[in-house]
């Protein structure tokens, strides 16, 4: 199961006679298989548009998410991380301790 995150959330003092506007959020989307896990991090800038605005304390982490989906390629982060987790279960290369070595 992929759990996804914000990390940070970066704001503009003012903007259009609000304040603290969010224009740049960090997420972090984590994968967990049993004892095994791993994620990615990273940040998009988050467009400053008119409309409905919330106050920076009345936002919730899942309106930020919603935020953030249409502007990463969240499928493919996901394809990655399946992967990448697969790898860890069935690595293809493996380190050995030297064979002279006790």
């Amino acid at each position: 199961m992929i759990t996804w995150t914000i990390e940070a959330l970066k704001t503009k003092p003012t903007d259009n006679g609000n304040a603290d506007v969010v224009c740049e959020a960090h997420w972090r989307a984590t994968i967990v298989d049993g004892e095994l896990s791993d994620s990615v991090y990273g940040s998009v800038a988050v467009p400053l548009e008119g409309g409905k605005f919330t106050p920076y304390e009345n936002l919730r982490e899942s309106q930020v998410l919603g935020w953030i989906e249409g502007l990463i390629e969240k499928d493919e982060i996901e394809a990655n991380l399946y992967r990448r987790i697969d790898e860890l279960k069935h690595p293809k290369i493996e380190q050995k301790p030297m064979p002279w070595s006790e």
